[in-house]
């Protein structure tokens, strides 16, 4: 596995990066806040068969948002479409993450040439209403709001049990990268904008 930025759209695009660039296409999206960490344990298995791209969503992890506004469901997926784009990915199969299978929902919505599969991992958020939306928004801002800008890895590691079925199965690596990422000058502005 290789880390890479990626042109796309004009954003330098962080990517987690492993198989052959022949083999099928697979891009994995993350869930809200978190980064393409929350993959790591899985991306040089599937590796084995396919070309697997775990991305930083726009305003998330490394990929810094255009002009450091907040990027809704819009310019999430348009971005994606430049990054699969930008790495002569014509067909692809997409899996997301809670929020992630949200915005790839979207993206086979809008571009269903592109997505040949679409896989959805634990996102009742992919199947809201707008009003539902809303509310769980409402929840999450409540929630992350007054620890992101101080974030440690042991809040994270607190928030993120309560996600799985066994909190060993949430990545070091993931611990150790989200407060990093949330110490960048235009993170937890963006996020509490958004």
């Amino acid at each position: 596995m290789i880390t890479r930025f990626v042109e796309a759209g004009g954003v330098a695009t962080r990517c987690l990066m492993a198989g052959r660039d022949d083999a099928p296409a697979l891009l994995l999206l993350h869930g809200l806040s978190l980064t393409s960490e929350i993959w790591m344990h899985n991306i040089d298995e599937l590796a084995r068969d396919f070309r697997v791209v775990a991305v930083d969503l726009l305003g998330h992890g490394f990929t810094r948002p255009r002009d450091g506004k907040p990027a809704g469901f819009d310019a999430k997926v348009a971005h994606l479409k430049a990054l699969c784009d930008a790495l002569g990915m014509q067909r692809a199969a997409v899996s997301g993450s809670s929020y992630g299978g949200l915005i790839a929902a979207n993206l086979f919505l809008r571009h269903p040439s592109l997505v040949g599969r679409l896989v959805i991992n634990g996102s009742g958020s992919a199947f809201n209403d707008e009003q539902q939306l809303g509310a769980f928004m409402e929840r999450i801002y409540a929630n992350y709001r007054p620890t992101l800008a101080e974030s440690t890895p042991q809040m994270w590691r607190e928030r993120l049990q309560g996600t799985v079925l066994d909190a060993a199965s949430v990545p070091c690596e993931l611990l150790a990268v989200l407060p990093l990422c949330y110490a960048q000058p235009w993170a937890v502005r963006c996020w509490t904008r958004r």
